[in-house]
């Protein structure tokens, strides 16, 4: 990715985009998206204590899933994701700390439930309407008292963020 091109690391905190200074994970998507595909971007990130400016040039997304492959499983038609149980595998792709329990998004619909609200690949869903998942089973049990147009509560990290985020499903 551009990110790892640049020298981005996990663990790195992200503080301003080009300057203007970045409060949440959505500011940087906001920020990022509004570039040009081979456009500079100046970054500046602390890292274990110390700024640090950085250089990176945006590319092309990567291919995401379209809506008639994500329909295998509830949660991916409702969300318009993918997840998949957290593997040594995926720890080391998406740098997730050996302790951390969840489930990993690994594939997100443009456009999607998901998508609008911010969520992205690597993300890690942590609760379902305040239900703990530690693996999937644990997330397509909660989902399954979820209904198309259910407005629900997802408890995610994303990056060094754990937060909060409503989704309304998919109708």
């Amino acid at each position: 990715s551009p990110a790892e091109k640049a020298g981005i690391k996990p663990g790195d905190i992200i503080q301003e985009v080009n300057g203007k200074p970045v409060e949440s994970p959505l500011e940087l998507k906001e920020a990022v998206l509004k570039t040009k595909i081979g456009e500079k971007i100046n970054l500046t990130i602390v890292r274990e204590r110390k700024t640090v400016k950085v250089e990176l040039y945006t590319a092309p997304k990567p291919e995401k899933i379209t809506e008639a492959k994500a329909e295998k499983y509830v949660e991916e038609k409702l969300l318009g994701i993918k997840v998949e149980e957290i593997t040594p595998a995926l720890r080391q792709r998406y740098g997730i700390e050996e302790k951390e329990k969840g489930v990993v998004v690994t594939q997100v619909i443009p456009g999607g439930p998901a998508d609008r609200v911010g969520i992205t690949v690597g993300d890690i869903i942590k609760q379902v309407n305040r239900k703990i998942v530690k693996n999937l089973s644990d997330f397509r049990e909660a989902m399954k008292k979820v209904k198309p147009g259910d407005t629900i509560l997802l408890r995610l990290r994303h990056g060094l963020w754990t937060m909060f985020v409503t989704v309304e499903t998919a109708k």
